[in-house]
């Protein structure tokens, strides 16, 4: 059937009446979507292609049926015991669909496969268990995935490696222990070679990413230099990442339809109803009411000529109809959803925001039972803390620990907690014999906390005898020797609440403070070019995801007039006006030029050259207080110093940067040397590995180290207090006066001298002072 009757399946595009309101017409409506999430499949929406050839299907149906699951290019699983969860979305088609797991990894050579494993299990079903073996080369396995484990909506992958060291059995060979899975061979395969298709608008949860974890929109548009058609573009690009909830998303823009549509990726059609029939193939000669057709559609429709292939189409007769429906379209994506940050598709799990005091179980982090008959038993959980999270200084949050060790445990052996990979606490095992703790206290330093999500570490270090005489077999002993439960608990404190800026950190994780603002965010644009577009509809897509709500926009007219109100500027540096780029100090030379640290430098050598020894004191009293205190001589002082503008490294490409200005209006800038770094830049920087990374006044993506470069500010602006309530007033006082410890002190001082002063004025007046006579 190649496309009978065009113009009748392009008008059964429309399942709902997306057309605004003109001049109360009758028959118009509000631009609605429909309530129900995952309708019945509107006849019409998939337009049914000519069959595949044999040669089209060789080359097209493998890759069209698989489903790519891992959101980085290559999962690690290090240490004794490492477990790994993800969760994925799946259409009503691919989960009924027969399906096949493809797996690939490899392991280091000391890993002993007949004491290690490795475990997926699928929704907490295991389906496949396995030595692991991959140390001489990778190991690929294929299994059927029982019918029934999949199942319509979000399910949960996870991996768990249980792995022994073949000789050594001290503490440092556990960090030799690893398994790699290589994201580009392990996917889910479905039967149906057009599992993979969309019908709904519910499906774009399916999108999937491609084999190096990534996922990608691509929106077609004829009129994407029109600034008419801005707004609905941007828009849309806020809908999409709403309702994919990706992790390392992306946007593209074109005129055309691209040749090829790559796993992971998405093509989106925005365009007028005139220009729609071309962009989708459909030969208007052949039936005369595609020429007519003057409504509304947002829909799923598939290619003509390309069988296996949809796109997402949204259509009106002009821009004012589709920015109506790219409205509608994100209020459909939003779930309403504000007390959770959405980390499940790289966590298996969703991370709880703790902006009050709040007390949760280890069970409730996903952290169920274990027992560990290893040296080295890791495991970690996931809390949020708010974009106002102002207890940095002065706050501890307790972990009440549930756990046992076994009487082979030795003293020497410890519980160490990490936040976000720094070093919290450490809690030494002193006694013999073994022990059942229950609701043991562990206080952590609140002090590497940050807005958005933190990573709190566990892990135990145990020493037995055994170990240190390490007998043949040892490591594949299966005794426990450690056990976590379940029913341990994470206790925050009340925290004070402070908006603070800049700070680049809670912009990324939490969208501040556009998501809270009463007013709309004014958006500057270099200029309205595919590139600029791209990172416009990247960088806001990425702030909405992260407020978990649409952002209030308004395009800024040219030149820009602010008037106090906060400003997100995005483009190529010199396309943008000087406050855009106060921060920053751009470099003369590319990211391909030479680097600092590998030429002969003057100013290099003059920082070798013994400057006297006045400086070697404050050098030497900088050092004591960094290992005494963690502190600096840069934190003692009274004043901080005025901010200088950060120059960008040499090998950076596109960076962020915010700023308050004079009227306290937040300046966000997202920007890079050129189009090429601009365009190559802004996929990277939205990877989840460095979006998580940013905070800051200044964040650099550093394409030699492929990572990003932090610059802190010397100053903060204080904002805002909410609630201004006298508890939060006096933990807001308690943690400045902890972190202007230089004044908290210098205040005490001056406090006894005035004490000191009023005692003897007072021992004056009752001629007890000093030279008064005596009788």
């Amino acid at each position: 059937m190649l496309l009978t009757g065009a113009g009748a399946a392009l008008a059964q595009m429309t399942p709902f009446d997306m057309s605004p309101e003109r001049n109360g017409m009758p028959g118009s409506s509000a631009p609605s979507l429909p309530t129900n999430r995952a309708p019945a499949p509107v006849p019409g929406m998939l337009i049914p292609g000519t069959p595949l050839s044999n040669r089209l299907a060789q080359q097209q149906g493998d890759s069209l049926s698989r489903r790519y699951l891992l959101t980085t290019p290559i999962l690690k699983l290090q240490g004794e015991l490492a477990r790994q969860a993800m969760s994925i979305y799946l259409t009503p088609e691919q989960a009924s669909a027969d399906a096949k797991l493809v797996l690939s990894y490899s392991n280091a050579l000391v890993v002993a496969p007949e004491a290690s494993n490795l475990l997926i299990t699928i929704n907490d079903t295991p389906v496949l268990n396995l030595p692991i073996r991959g140390g001489q080369s990778a190991q690929q396995n294929t299994i059927s995935v029982p019918r029934g484990v999949l199942v319509p909506g979000f399910n949960r992958i996870g991996f768990a490696a249980e792995q022994r060291h073949r000789t050594d059995c001290t503490i440092q060979s556990t960090y030799e222990l690893w398994t790699e899975v290589d994201a580009a061979k392990t996917y889910l395969t479905f039967a149906d070679p057009n599992a993979n298709g969309m019908k709904r608008l519910d499906d774009v949860r399916a999108l999937g990413v491609d084999e190096k974890g990534r996922s990608h929109f691509t929106i077609v548009s004829p009129d994407l230099e029109q600034p008419s058609a801005t707004p609905a573009l941007l828009q849309l690009a806020q809908g999409l990442s709403l309702l994919s909830g990706v992790a390392n998303g992306s946007f593209s823009f074109t005129k055309t339809m691209p040749a090829r549509v790559a796993p992971g990726e998405l093509v989106v059609v925005a365009a007028t109803t005139s220009q729609m029939a071309n962009l989708i193939g459909i030969n208007n000669s052949v039936n005369a009411d595609a020429r007519k057709l003057n409504g509304t559609m947002a829909g799923f429709m598939a290619l003509p000529d390309r069988p296996g292939v949809s796109v997402l189409a949204f259509s009106g007769p002009d821009w004012r109809d589709i920015k109506a429906i790219a409205d509608n379209f994100v209020q459909f994506a939003q779930d309403g959803e504000r007390q959770m940050l959405k980390t499940s598709t790289w966590r298996g799990i969703d991370t709880p925001i703790l902006d009050k005091a709040s007390t949760l179980s280890f069970a409730a982090l996903g952290l169920p039972d274990q027992e560990f008959s290893g040296r080295r038993f890791s495991t970690d959980f996931t809390v949020g803390m708010p974009a106002d999270f102002y207890a940095n200084h002065y706050g501890t949050a307790t972990i009440l620990l549930d756990a046992a060790y076994s009487s082979k445990v030795m003293p020497g052996s410890q519980i160490v907690v990490t936040v976000n990979g720094h070093l919290a606490t450490t809690v030494p095992i002193t006694s013999k014999g073994g022990a059942v703790l229950r609701h043991y206290p562990i206080r952590v330093t609140l002090r590497h906390f940050h807005p958005g999500v933190n990573v709190v570490g566990l892990e135990a270090v145990m020493l037995t005898q055994e170990d240190s005489v390490c007998a043949p077999g040892e490591t594949a002993d299966k005794t426990a020797r450690f056990a976590l439960f379940g029913s341990s608990q994470f206790v925050m404190p009340p925290i004070a609440h402070l908006t603070q800026a800049p700070d680049l950190a809670a912009t990324a994780a939490l969208g501040f403070p556009f998501a809270a603002a009463k007013t709309p965010t004014m958006v500057v644009l270099g200029r309205n070019d595919d590139v600029t577009l791209a990172a416009a509809a990247t960088l806001l897509g990425k702030f909405a995801a992260s407020a978990r709500k649409t952002l209030s926009l308004e395009m800024a007219s040219s030149p820009p007039r602010f008037s106090g109100r906060n400003a997100i500027f995005i483009g190529v540096a010199p396309d943008l006006p000087p406050q855009a780029l106060a921060n920053v100090q751009m470099n003369t030379k590319g990211a391909g030029d030479g680097d600092l640290s590998t030429d002969v430098k003057l100013k290099s050598w003059r920082d070798k050259i013994d400057s006297g020894t006045v400086m070697e004191f404050f050098s030497s009293v900088d050092t004591w207080m960094k290992e005494t205190f963690d502190l600096n001589l840069a934190t003692v002082s009274l004043w901080p110093s005025a901010e200088a503008a950060y120059t960008l490294p040499q090998a950076s490409s596109a960076f962020l940067s915010q700023s308050v200005d004079a009227d306290g209006a937040i300046l966000t800038t997202f920007s890079a040397a050129d189009r090429a770094l601009l365009q190559t830049g802004t996929v990277d920087i939205a990877d989840l590995s460095n979006w998580t990374a940013i905070s800051g006044r200044v964040s650099v993506y550093d394409a030699r180290k492929q990572e990003i470069v932090v610059n802190e500010p010397t100053s903060v602006s204080l904002l805002s207090m909410q609630p201004l309530s006298i508890s939060n007033m006096r933990l807001v006082a308690a943690n400045w006066l902890s972190g202007n410890f230089v004044i908290y002190a210098g205040g005490l001082v001056l406090c006894a001298i005035l004490l000191g002063l009023a005692t003897n004025a007072l021992m004056a007046l009752l001629g007890r002072g000093h030279g008064s006579d005596r009788r």
